[in-house]
């Protein structure tokens, strides 16, 4: 995996998602982990009434050998060995559960972009954690793919409704992370086209520039000035927002 610069702090984000100032969708919201809405609360709920007995089942019956490595949930020996956290754990889990229930959103109404962009952040959410809490770890490795199903999720929802510049900046930073983590840069250049997509449709809304300054950061030429520039815009338009938390601790060097 390609280095990060030296001065980056690798201590975990807060949360990356916020509220913004974009439209909301319609129909169902797309799931977000950190702010546990609509069904996705039931989920996580379930899974800790029954963590007891969700958990024995996940470390003792492992998935066959010709499942497909999307079904399966990370092998328990390496959440074990690398997340000490079991509210992490639990919420992984629910994670990985909530993929299905996008993938049953998407085969009753293929043609809605809310059953997609709930699908890509359930599998961004998932890294996303990974990310955070053993980013260096075998977890993380074995379940890179989950940036790239994430992008191509988002994909799906923008071929459907083309004007989303937050779900086209999350997918600019799934693709980002995914190009970094195998040293690709075919992958860097599509996140920052549609890095800088998305903020030529939207330059306002604080997540979308948090997350086209993150794109510039991870970048294998990495474009610091442009990312801290947009950093500073955040604090600017929403000084007291968990934005603009997020926002100063990437420019006192936290990794994007």
């Amino acid at each position: 995996m390609s280095e990060q610069p030296d001065k980056l702090d690798y201590r975990p984000l807060p949360s990356r998602r916020g509220n913004t100032t974009i439209k909301p969708i319609d129909v169902e919201r797309a799931v977000r982990w950190r702010w546990l809405n609509g069904w996705l609360v039931l989920v996580i709920t379930t899974a800790l009434v029954i963590s007891g007995t969700g958990g024995l089942i996940w470390i003792n019956t492992r998935p066959p050998a010709e499942t497909a490595p999307q079904q399966m949930p990370l092998f328990a020996s390496t959440i074990l060995s690398e997340i000490s956290d079991p509210n992490v754990r639990d919420q992984l889990l629910a994670l990985d559960a909530s993929t299905s229930q996008a993938q049953s959103v998407i085969n009753q109404n293929p043609r809605d972009p809310n059953g997609w962009i709930m699908l890509g952040h359930a599998h961004y959410d998932f890294i996303q954690m990974i990310y955070e809490h053993a980013p260096n770890g075998q977890a993380y490795v074995q379940n890179l793919s989950r940036w790239i199903q994430a992008s191509d999720a988002y994909s799906q929802a923008l071929a459907l409704d083309n004007f989303q510049p937050l779900i086209r900046s999350d997918r600019a930073v799934a693709l980002a992370r995914y190009g970094i983590g195998f040293g690709n840069p075919f992958y860097s250049e599509q996140a920052l086209a549609e890095a800088e997509t998305a903020l030529a449709q939207d330059d306002q809304t604080l997540l979308v520039l948090l997350n086209v300054g993150r794109v510039y950061a991870l970048l294998p030429e990495p474009r610091m000035a442009d990312a801290e520039r947009l950093w500073r815009k955040v604090i600017e338009l929403g000084p007291t927002s968990l934005q603009a938390q997020l926002a100063q601790s990437l420019l006192d060097g936290a990794k994007p």
